[in-house]
């Protein structure tokens, strides 16, 4: 089904939270609350959600492709399998975010804050991972190969 930026907003605003499976292809979204959203294997090809409150959000599954999550709160939100090829993580907070099996290849998570999320089994294949925060990060067979990791942390410093 689809569904256009006022109704999601107007539905949410309501008390639904479940958009799982529905279509938001190419919507913009700019510093909504969305909290607890489930969007689980929704179609967001090319959606915005800059500055946008996501946190705890289910979007396991997800086609993200080109998505724009700019500055976005993606806290303790699950991005498991999700395909996240060419989105724009910039500024995020994935803090505790659970992305094992996300397809990040060519994404851009430059400024992003990783710290303790599962990445076991992503794809970061040409991800510019640029300054991102990974302190306590899984990074179990994630794929890094072409990554960009220039000013990253993965581990807290020494004192």
């Amino acid at each position: 089904m689809r569904l256009f930026v006022d109704d999601v907003l107007q539905r949410y605003g309501a008390g639904d939270r479940n958009f799982a499976s529905t279509e938001l292809d190419d919507l913009k979204f700019r510093d909504h609350d969305l909290s607890g959203i489930n969007l689980e294997s929704a179609s967001l090809d090319g959606v915005y959600f800059l500055g946008t409150n996501l946190q705890g959000a289910n979007l396991q599954r997800a086609n993200l492709v080109d998505a724009n999550f700019r500055q976005a709160n993606l806290r303790q939100a699950n991005l498991a399998g999700a395909e996240l090829e060419g989105a724009d993580l910039g500024g995020s907070d994935l803090s505790g975010a659970n992305l094992e099996g996300a397809n990040l290849r060519s994404a851009s998570l430059r400024d992003a804050n990783l710290e303790n999320a599962n990445l076991t089994g992503a794809n970061l294949k040409g991800a510019a991972l640029h300054n991102a925060q990974l302190r306590g990060a899984n990074l179990d067979d994630a794929k890094l190969d072409g990554a960009y990791l220039k000013g990253t942390v993965l581990e807290a410093e020494s004192s």
